[in-house]
């Protein structure tokens, strides 16, 4: 096999900024030490990590090309006793020459090591820039107890609130996707357990999907694979372990190695999959295939494909992974339509119909990555862009979030705020369980820009009368677009106070910050109706809007969502009492009259009425 000694000495060099890396093995596919894994005589039985000595002769298993396991020589350099508190690893060395040229490669995390025959623990991490290829060992003791400690797990686990969200606040979606992606990794050293992610989506698409992956401890690597493949291979010791998050029109694959498995059972990785906490988890499972090992200065990886799903990962611990064979996972059926050009704009219309992993810190995640991955495959949006969506996500008991809105020069932001927000709220509420049956989204992007300003508010007349109307003259200037006039009318009530009031016009914007000030019982969850409820609110708040609005005096309270709005002053005031435990608030009314443009206003104008003695 030395004639095949360079094969995988591939010059394409990729540089990635990791400092601490998460595995393994470090390897030349042909080196002169490997040996084929079905002529080693292993058995079933395993060493404790007490009975290693420092200097033994050691191998791995894993695979560099197709599903064929192949040997690589090992030594052992030391043991580290409470090496992270509670946790014993065993440290080894390569010895085969190609593990001087290449480094360490992810994707090998799980590869099994043995040490006199016996199945010693995984490869579970390294040291980049390292001038020696040394690798950090998981005893598998703590493999073997990943089962049972996600069941101790479970049991104490407490329903988490994205890492201590407040939600006795006014939702704000921006605010929930950056917690959602804070709280999705469970590591201070997320380098130190990089998993490749795998995926259909070019290399271009990969720089942009990656910091939602960065604290999820995985790296998108293009594949160019667009399906699961059908692999005639069982999952064994050393083979390809796999999570597809992703699976039909759009592949995204976690990619590791198998450890140990036991007729069902398996067990792999070395170390936690990050994103998703610890304990029990409901994740796809499948073998996979290596094309390629690519090499870099800095870290190397496998390009690998993920088989079909033939079971699913039900533990996740700081040890690894484990799984089961057979058992069916939960998935997310999610539709992604995406238009470059819309009816004015003759585009590509393309439509993606995929399936998701359930977790309630990496649905959310996989659902932004998949969302940007369609909207950037054909390259940057354009310089002027307009992005119109409507999105629908459906629970299982048939409550809905369901909303259509637009959104100019915010790059993709606000359209993954929109849907990943309420999807990461709806899976991480404290109120109850919730299934998400589906997501769908329909995105139209345009290149144009329709941003805009109000120049000038005009009022047919400053003084007006109960019952009388007035009519505001507005003036919107665009983007390379000649100025255009509105006109809002808005009728004063019969029983409206003489006073002077403040009319704002303003666009969706700043009429969203208006309605969380006056009415954040709107956008507030108290319950699981009441979230399905906030989130329709906020989702639906039109940014093509042109609103008018005027204030009026409170006479009102509201207690959670129940509305009083004509109590007594003093009947207000004792309810009203910062003593009382329950969340009471004042009501306030406003008039308000809006219509639909073709425009996104980004500012407010604010002029004076004064309501006269009838």
């Amino acid at each position: 096999m030395t004639n095949e000694k360079n094969k995988y000495n591939l010059p394409g060099i990729i540089i990635f900024r990791l400092s601490f890396v998460a595995f393994c093995l470090a390897a030349v596919f042909a080196s002169a030490g490997m040996t084929s894994a079905k002529d080693s005589a292993l058995t079933n039985e395993y060493i404790d990590i007490d009975n290693i000595v420092p200097g033994s002769d050691a191998w791995c298993l894993t695979v560099f090309e197709g599903t064929r396991i192949d040997k690589f020589n090992l030594k052992v350099v030391d043991i580290i006793k409470n090496h992270e508190p509670g946790q014993d690893v065993i440290i080894v060395i390569g010895v085969d020459e190609g593990f001087k040229r290449i480094g360490p490669i992810k994707g090998c995390s799980g590869s099994p090591v043995y040490i006199d025959g016996k199945l010693a623990g995984a490869l579970a991490g390294g040291w980049s820039f390292s001038r020696e290829p040394l690798y950090v060992v998981t005893p598998i003791k703590d493999i073997l107890r990943i089962k049972e400690q996600s069941m101790k797990n479970n049991k104490t686990a407490q329903t988490s609130a994205l890492g201590g969200y407040d939600f006795s606040k006014p939702i704000d979606l921006a605010e929930v996707n950056l917690a959602c992606r804070n709280y999705a990794g469970s590591s201070d050293e997320p380098e130190r357990t990089m998993l490749p992610l795998i995926t259909s989506f070019p290399s271009n698409v990969c720089s942009k999907i990656a910091p939602l992956f960065e604290k999820a401890s995985m790296l998108p690597v293009s594949a160019q694979a667009s399906s699961a493949q059908k692999l005639n291979v069982a999952i064994e010791p050393g083979s390809v372990l796999a999570v597809p998050v992703v699976s039909g029109d759009i592949t995204m694959a976690a990619v590791g190695t198998a450890t140990h498995v036991n007729g069902n059972d398996v067990y792999g990785f070395g170390h936690s999959f990050q994103g998703m906490g610890f304990g029990p988890v409901d994740l796809p499972m499948s073998a996979g295939t290596v094309h390629a090992i690519v090499s870099s200065m800095l870290i190397s990886f496998k390009v690998s494909s993920p088989g079909e799903i033939i079971g699913s990962i039900t533990a996740n611990e700081s040890t690894g992974v484990y799984g089961q064979i057979g058992k069916k996972p939960t998935l997310i059926p999610l539709k992604i339509s995406v238009d470059r050009g819309g009816a004015d704009y003759p585009g590509m219309k393309d439509t993606y119909n995929c399936q998701i992993a359930t977790e309630r810190y990496l649905t959310p995640l996989v659902t932004q990555a998949a969302i940007a991955g369609v909207c950037f495959l054909q390259g940057q949006l354009p310089p002027e862009h307009l992005i119109k969506y409507k999105t629908n996500i459906r629970l299982e008991d048939g409550r809905q979030i369901d909303f259509e809105n637009i959104s100019s020069e915010q790059d993709i932001g606000e359209l993954l705020d929109d849907t990943a927000g309420p999807v990461s709220l709806l899976l991480n509420n404290p109120y109850e369980k919730v299934v998400i049956a589906s997501i769908d989204c329909s995105i139209a992007i345009i290149p144009k820009t329709i941003l805009s300003r109000i120049t000038s508010v005009e009022l047919s007349d400053s003084n007006v009368k109960p019952g009388q109307s007035v009519t505001a003259s507005i003036v919107l200037e665009s983007f390379r677009s000649e100025k255009t006039l509105h006109r809002l009318k808005l009728k004063i009530p019969e029983d409206t106070q003489p006073e002077e009031y403040a009319v704002t016009i303003a666009g969706g914007y700043a009429y969203e910050r208006f309605l969380k000030m006056s009415a954040p019982h709107k956008f507030t969850a108290y319950d699981m109706d009441s979230m399905i409820v906030s989130l329709n609110n906020i989702t639906n708040i039109k940014r093509n809007c042109l609103y008018m609005v005027m204030p009026l005096s409170s006479s009102g309270i509201v207690i959670k969502n129940e509305q009083m709005p004509f109590l007594p002053q003093t009947k207000a005031m004792v309810l009203t009492d910062q003593k009382r435990t329950i969340s009471v608030m004042p009501q306030r009314h406003w008039l308000q009259e809006q219509k639909i443009i073709d425009n996104v206003i980004i500012n407010k104008k604010t002029v004076s009425i004064t309501v006269e003695e009838k």
